[in-house]
């Protein structure tokens, strides 16, 4: 049975913020990386021709020489052809530490096939793609061999896939960590603690907080403050697990009294820093927040479109502890990871090396959170194609058309809908504005791609509230109509 149709609106775009810095491993020049952030589906990012070596990303070639290990470093570089990829590749594996062989690394121009062999020396030949110590680094499948099983038993060993084009690398960084909290003065600006049997408050600085290292200064000051001996300090996302929750630590033990101080429920900022309000942190140096608050942008949705990519080609998106695939073989490929991440770095991947156009093209790159409502369109809803075509007839009579494209269009409501929701809805309707594209989805569990398109808003959204649905339940319906923003 298939599950409800509950839309997702996958908006802000992080690829779009102005902190964010894109680094191909290359680009040509009336293409580069910046052309991703522009929202424009015209826009697009195109590698240079051939293939593109980045210094330490799949750059290790294991070669086993009569039972003893070897590895090849391949040098960082751009190749436009394949017999100058060759040549490189010769260079690198005759400079191997310890060799005793000499090795030539060739380019069939007829195949489209690598080929590495044993020129002169005595040693057996092993290429062990898929057992050798470097294989999670191996840059064989840039040159189209079969990284499941090792090459064995001859001197001459040829790719096993035609091969265009090498590995390509986007490396993003979102810049430095932003935060939006509001410290209201009257309202969420205290923390109630206590240290050896004496209670204390902290008032908090009131004030808007976008840096999180701004926030836990005016949280060590104001408990430092409060209590001049105890040594107390205040800090976001310490040490190296990228858990991005604030911890607040002191040079003795001491309580946070999230539940029984005389602030808790009322103007404690327990609750804004992560905290869990509901008991208290007893009797240790360190607390940390039991929830993250979020310096970079969550990674709920993965969207590659407009691209160029063949059937066999592969999107690869890493995080700090992300690896995700963007699954599917037409124009879009996605994916919505299990355990979303925010993190300040990511590696985009694109291996597409039998793609004979022998370079990637990229116009539309999604990454970031959603908006999933509860509810689905309800019955009765429109999706149809709006055409664009415009038919002139001239003086004499004869009759041209200008064919410019049917964009999907869809019109609906979706109703019962609870307060939170239509505050969410109605706070990303104004964000994006009319004519601002983003990437809905209609039915993400059964469709993803199918139901996934680039839209723009056709008008504002508008909510209605119905009579005798007061609070409790508060239900809201919602107009929406959107229609697919072409290239």
């Amino acid at each position: 049975m298939a599950e409800p149709k509950t839309p997702r609106w996958q908006h802000p775009n992080a690829i779009h913020r102005v902190a964010t810095v894109l680094v191909p491993s290359s680009a040509q020049a009336a293409f580069p990386a910046e052309n991703l952030k522009n929202p424009a589906r015209g826009a697009a990012l195109r590698t240079e021709l051939g293939w593109t070596q980045k210094a330490g990303v799949r750059d290790k070639i294991d070669v086993i020489e009569g039972g003893v290990a070897r590895v090849a470093t391949l040098t960082p570089g751009t190749w436009a052809t394949g017999a100058e990829r060759a040549a490189q590749v010769t260079l690198d594996l005759n400079a191997m530490p310890g060799k005793v062989n000499t090795y030539f690394s060739g380019y069939s121009p007829t195949l489209k096939k690598f080929s590495i062999q044993r020129s002169s020396g005595g040693a057996p030949v092993t290429l062990p793609w898929a057992t050798g110590a470097n294989a999670a680094n191996s840059g064989g499948a840039d040159l189209g061999f079969d990284l499941t099983t090792d090459d064995t038993g001859a001197l001459f060993y040829e790719s096993d896939r035609r091969c265009y084009q090498g590995l390509h690398v986007i490396d993003v960084d979102f810049g430095p960590a932003e935060i939006q909290l509001d410290v209201i003065v009257g309202e969420l600006d205290r923390i109630d603690f206590r240290r050896a049997g004496i209670t204390y408050v902290a008032n908090i600085s009131g004030r808007r907080y976008t840096a999180p290292g701004d926030l836990t200064t005016a949280i060590a000051e104001a408990m430092q403050a409060a209590d001049p001996g105890g040594g107390y300090a205040a800090s976001w996302n310490a040490g190296v697990d990228n858990n991005q929750r604030f911890r607040i630590t002191a040079s003795f033990a001491f309580d946070l009294l999230w539940k029984t101080g005389a602030n808790a429920g009322g103007r404690s900022i327990g609750a804004l820093l992560g905290f869990d309000v509901n008991a208290d942190d007893l009797a240790a140096t360190t607390h940390v927040a039991d929830a993250p608050v979020y310096g970079w942008p969550l990674v709920q949705a993965l969207i590659a479109a407009d691209h160029n990519l063949g059937f066999q080609g592969r999107i690869r998106v890493k995080g700090f502890s992300l690896d995700q695939v963007l699954v599917g073989t037409d124009h879009i490929r996605m994916a919505y990871p299990v355990t979303p991440e925010a993190c300040q770095t990511l590696r985009i991947t694109v291996d597409d090396v039998t793609n004979a156009d022998g370079f990637l093209e990229l116009a539309s790159l999604y990454v970031g959170p959603y908006l999933e409502l509860s509810q689905s369109l309800e019955v009765g809803y429109e999706e149809d194609y709006d055409s664009l075509d415009v038919v002139v007839v001239a003086d004499h009579g004869s009759i041209s058309s200008d064919n410019r494209g049917e964009p999907r269009r869809l019109n609906g409501s979706i109703g019962l809908l609870p307060r939170a929701e239509r505050a969410a809805l109605l706070a990303l309707g104004r964000d994006l504005g009319l004519g601002h594209p983003f990437f809905f989805t209609g039915d993400p569990r059964n469709d993803p791609r199918g139901s996934t398109f680039y839209a723009v808003l056709r008008e504002p959204i508008r909510t209605t509230h119905g009579p005798g649905d007061g609070d409790p339940p508060e239900r809201w319906r919602a107009r929406i109509s959107l229609r697919e923003d072409l290239p």
